[in-house]
This record gives structure tokens, C-alpha cells and sequence, in this order.
């Protein structure tokens, strides 16, 4: 009777440290989460192209993805290079030309999509922030040694 007693407490001190190391660990893992959020958005704003175009980057999720810029009393630019002739109609204010982006800490975010429009062709990408205010987004098929880079700044406040 003393045994089963003896077993007993054990086995609910071992459920009770089993719940608690599982609860720190969620709790540990959620607020490091949560903590790189902000460092991440940084990258959350407009920014101007090598080639003058402003793309507004957007965070979805964890996720950062981005679009052009449309002067709602500018010329339309249609998405005339699409592979998918389908889509060869389409404003590009409407494409999502940087996609699924996911911040890996140290100003760096990976495993995106870039959409050149210019060509009509889909990159793997990443991006770095150099600054505050300057980013180097790289455009590679299969592995990094063959891409483009690009610096974009981000847009004044005005």
C-alpha cells in the first residue's frame, strides 16, 4: 500500500514537470516568434525599383509579399509578357510580384517568389536589408550563383 502510494505521487510529479516543460517550451517558441515580428516588418512599406517603379511590400501572415504601385490617374501597365496568355489583360497594380517571402532572422528573408514582368518569368528570391532604407532583392533560377540582383530603396516620407 506504501509502493502504490510512493508510485502514485511519482507518477503525478511526472505529469505535472512533463505539462510544465511542455507549456515553457510553447510559451518560449511563441514569444520568440512574436519577438522577431517586428524586426521582420521593417521590410513592410514602399519601395522604388532600379527602374523607377514603387512596389508596396505587405506582410501576410508571417509571410511578406509585395505589389506595384498604381497612380489611379496613370497610364495602366498591363501584364502584357504573362506566359499565360489568359492573363496578358491584367493591370500589373493587381499582381503580386514579390510572394511568400519568411524572415529567417539577421535582416534576411527567403524562400519567396519574384515575377519579373518585364519578361513574364517567376524567380526563387531573396532579400536583404542593407539599411533602413536599402534593400538587395536577388532573383536566381535553382540555386543562387545564377540570378540578377537588384537594390531598391524605400520611398520618402513625404
Amino acid at each position: 500500500m506504501l509502493l502504490d502510494k510512493t508510485r502514485e505521487d511519482f507518477m503525478k510529479r511526472s505529469i505535472i514537470t512533463f505539462v510544465i516543460l511542455v507549456f515553457c517550451s510553447v510559451t518560449c517558441f511563441y514569444g520568440t516568434a512574436e519577438a522577431l515580428l517586428p524586426e521582420a516588418d521593417k521590410l513592410v512599406g514602399v519601395w522604388v525599383t532600379a527602374g523607377g517603379d514603387e512596389i508596396e511590400i505587405h506582410r501576410e501572415g508571417e509571410k511578406y509579399s509585395g505589389k506595384p504601385v498604381v497612380d489611379p490617374d496613370g497610364e495602366k501597365r498591363l501584364d502584357v509578357n504573362n506566359p499565360d496568355k489568359t492573363l496578358r489583360g491584367r493591370c500589373l497594380g493587381d499582381v503580386e510580384i514579390l510572394n511568400d517571402f519568411e524572415y529567417t532572422g539577421k535582416n534576411r528573408w527567403k524562400k519567396g517568389n519574384v515575377y519579373d514582368p518585364d519578361n513574364g518569368q517567376t524567380y526563387q528570391g531573396t532579400i536583404t536589408m542593407k539599411s533602413d532604407d536599402e534593400i538587395k532583392l536577388r532573383g536566381f533560377v535553382g540555386i543562387s550563383f545564377f540570378g540578377r540582383t537588384e537594390i531598391w530603396r524605400r520611398l520618402a516620407a513625404e
